[in-house]
């Protein structure tokens, strides 16, 4: 939570510029409030994957976040009425395979290796994010779509509000203000390296959404998990990393289907 805290709030002081120049012609009260609860959602979903990234190995949390383009594709296709081809439906089945691969054991059975998921707290943490992010990123399609909603404006009114919730849940549930000083001295430029490239991130996928269907984003967003496998596993001297490489490619194999 100090970790996210802090992050959101220098997410926030970055984008503040852009509220000088920011298009408030399509807002009203309805999308603020639909606005300020999609943020909600979205804060969890980042606390939740913070907490089990932290708790779990890199090579093993960031491919069960690929999970989300299945799950943004189905709910997409029930909120807002976007399609599913025959090649996603199946793209989605290799997506959840790779993902049982991932932390399947030799000794595991098959069942084992499904309630593993379920009954591990941190892999549980890791299902939840992606519930979340999924339903957001549908929330954030809508919006920017039917509203017609500047991204850059729509991103840096998000953080705004992401900082307050996460602001306030520091400050009920930990050291409030003294815990994010503790954690600006103790991550110092780093975070702000953090920050940048996720800024970037948000408004680039922002632009993505009014482009294209919300699955496909967010399908090409989880590509990157090849790459903290490959980067993070060793960096992080973590096991099974051929398996684990392997239930990736699967799983980006997945991906592209949905692309498709």
């Amino acid at each position: 939570m100090q970790f996210s805290a802090v992050l959101a709030i220098i997410n926030m002081l970055i984008d503040l510029p852009f509220l000088v120049t920011a298009n408030y012609a399509s807002l009203n009260i309805k999308i603020i409030t639909m606005m300020f609860f999609a943020s909600i959602i979205g804060s969890l979903a980042y606390l939740f994957m913070a907490k089990s990234v932290r708790h779990t190995e890199i090579s093993i949390a960031a491919p069960l976040l690929a999970l989300s383009p299945a799950l943004t594709a189905i709910i997409g296709f029930i909120l807002i009425g976007e399609k599913l081809t025959n090649l996603q439906i199946i793209g989605m089945a290799l997506i959840v395979i790779g993902s049982y691969m991932i932390t399947l054991k030799k000794e595991d059975t098959f069942m084992k290796g499904i309630t593993k998921v379920f009954k591990y707290k941190y892999y549980r943490f890791i299902l939840f994010s992606v519930i979340l992010y999924s339903f957001s990123s549908v929330v954030d399609k809508y919006l920017l779509i039917t509203h017609n909603l500047e991204p850059t404006t729509y991103v840096a009114i998000m953080q705004i509000f992401i900082a307050i919730h996460l602001f306030t849940m520091i400050s009920i549930f930990h050291g409030g203000t003294k815990d994010i000083k503790e954690g600006f001295k103790k991550a110092k430029w780093l975070i702000l390296l953090v920050s940048v490239f996720t800024v970037g991130y948000r408004f680039a996928q922002s632009e993505a959404f009014k482009l294209t269907q919300t699955g496909l984003v967010i399908a090409m967003k989880r590509v990157s998990a090849l790459f903290v496998v490959l980067i993070g596993g060793e960096i992080f001297k973590e096991k099974h990393k051929l398996q684990r490489i392997i239930a990736t490619i699967i799983m980006i194999t997945g991906v592209i289907l949905i692309i498709l």
